[in-house]
């Protein structure tokens, strides 16, 4: 009864716990008076894509639908006749009223026209059609929804947790992020000073809720660490420093020293997390670390993803599946955080692990084998025939199929023989068990065998057999570890 007490007393809602619903609250509701303030300004109503500080406007697509002379792809170069890389302080043009028009300069096809524009007020409607004009948009939207929800229930599960706590505020300020980039683009950003600072709250989330949450997290997770226990306070460090790149962005400086910073604590919560591997002894936190530096590593790749654009060029659907993807990585490193400290089948991680890497190595080999033999066999028809033939494909995808089997056996088998030693090894005694029970028919050399396979496996203390006897007044016997009747 004692017992049952303590560990309700553990997880009722203190002080602390309170605070932090207050915190992630105040986190989502921060950004909506910006954004309906943001909806009430006249807009052109087109999508267009900007680069701040130095604004390079191009137009993408007329989302309201209002009459308009623009065309996709135009470029802006002047608003009112001004030139757009001047635009800092300016005053308020007087035709930026709904029902009025504004004069923009663009650039099309290498001409430069100049263009009334008519200004009109965002709809809920036209709202919705910007936010879901692309797959990856409405996965950006859908994913911040289910990080929140994620969050709260890993929260009001474990409210006594600390990492808990961290992870609700990073979910909160994610979903606190989208909201603002929600909103679309507008010149008006360049004028109005409400606007401008719409556009400084992301630069905040970005800065102080994305990195410290998570460094705070693997401080405390799965118990915090020593430095923390003596001294709680340092948990706030993060937070704290965070706040310094803020101060610099208000003093002028390019926001990239916050991006930056947001990045390297990153980069220390991956540290943090090996270091408490090597440090944690028992299984479960073991398991649980598995999980958060699995979980925390694999959304990080998904959320870069995308980069790979930069690098090399990209078709726009598979530019936009990648976006999706990222959109995607956030989520999966909340659910991995939120399983960690759930302690929700946490040693299934394994079995992932291993399959990942299984078929993983697979598609890579079948990926090299397939692409290596329709160039060989496209250079040898080419050499015989004078020109390609798809024969190279149909051969090289018939080998592929006929290779799948066989080599996901043996990569299997050297993966679990490199990695999985132990597991390999019980599966080896387990097969070798079963062919000992298809020959033996004396059951006390059976049961020495299953005893056997039961040490070797499992490594108990101890170990027996009870035969259930033929009749009942016969008295039962066991068969120890060593096999001797008793």
């Amino acid at each position: 009864m004692t017992i049952q007490a303590q560990g309700q007393d553990e997880k009722r809602f203190d002080r602390g716990a309170r605070l932090t619903l207050i915190v992630a609250l105040f986190l989502v509701l921060l950004p909506l008076p910006f954004a309906l303030y943001y909806l009430s300004v006249p807009t052109d109503g087109w999508a267009k894509t900007g680069d701040m500080p130095d604004p390079v406007w191009i137009f993408e697509q007329n989302i309201l639908g209002a009459p308009s002379m623009l065309d996709p792809g135009d470029h802006l170069v002047a608003l009112e006749g001004q030139p757009i890389a001047g635009m800092e302080n300016i005053s308020v043009p007087a035709g930026w009223v709904a029902g009025g028009s504004l004069k923009y300069t663009v650039e099309r096809d290498g001409k430069q026209l100049a263009i009334d524009v008519p200004q009109v007020n965002w709809t809920l409607a036209g709202w919705l059609r910007y936010n879901t004009r692309t797959p990856s948009s409405a996965a950006n939207k859908l994913a911040s929804l289910l990080l929140l929800v994620i969050g709260l229930y890993t929260f009001f599960k474990r409210p006594d947790s600390p990492a808990a706590h961290h992870l609700l505020i990073f979910c909160a300020a994610q979903l606190g992020f989208t909201i603002i980039f929600s909103l679309p683009q507008e010149i008006s950003m360049e004028f109005d000073p409400v606007v401008s600072w719409t556009w400084f709250i992301p630069f905040i989330y970005i800065s102080v809720f994305t990195g410290p949450p998570l460094l705070a997290f693997s401080l405390t997770f799965p118990r915090p660490k020593t430095s923390i226990q003596q001294h709680p306070w340092l948990v706030l460090v993060p937070y704290a420093l965070s706040l310094l790149p803020v101060a610099l962005q208000l003093a002028g400086l390019p926001p990239m020293i916050g991006i930056s910073l947001a990045a390297v604590l990153i980069l220390a919560t991956l540290a943090s997390l090996v270091h408490s591997l090597f440090t944690q002894r028992d299984s479960v936190s073991r398991a649980q670390l598995r999980w958060a530096f699995g979980g925390l590593a694999l959304g990080l790749a998904m959320v870069f993803a995308p980069w790979i654009g930069l690098y090399v060029p990209l078709p726009q659907t598979l530019a936009d599946i990648l976006s999706a993807v990222s959109s995607l990585g956030i989520v999966i490193i909340v659910l991995a955080l939120s399983i960690a400290v759930l302690r929700y089948r946490l040693f299934d991680i394994d079995i992932i692990i291993r399959r990942t890497l299984i078929y993983g190595a697979l598609t890579l080999t079948l990926a090299l084998v397939y692409f290596i033999s329709v160039l060989l066999l496209q250079s040898l028809f080419t050499a015989v025939s004078r020109q390609s033939s798809t024969l190279a494909l149909v051969i090289s995808t018939l080998g592929i199929a006929a290779l799948f089997t066989p080599l996901r056996r043996r990569i299997q088998h050297d993966i679990d023989r490199r990695f999985y030693r132990k597991k390999y090894d019980a599966e080896k005694t387990l097969a070798a068990f079963t062919a000992t029970a298809r020959v033996e028919v004396e059951l006390e050399s059976l049961a020495e065998a299953l005893l056997s396979v039961v040490q070797e496996t499992m490594q108990p203390e101890h170990a027996s057999i009870w035969l259930k006897p033929v009749q009942m007044k016969s008295p039962g016997r066991t068969i120890s570890a060593s096999g001797e009747p008793r």
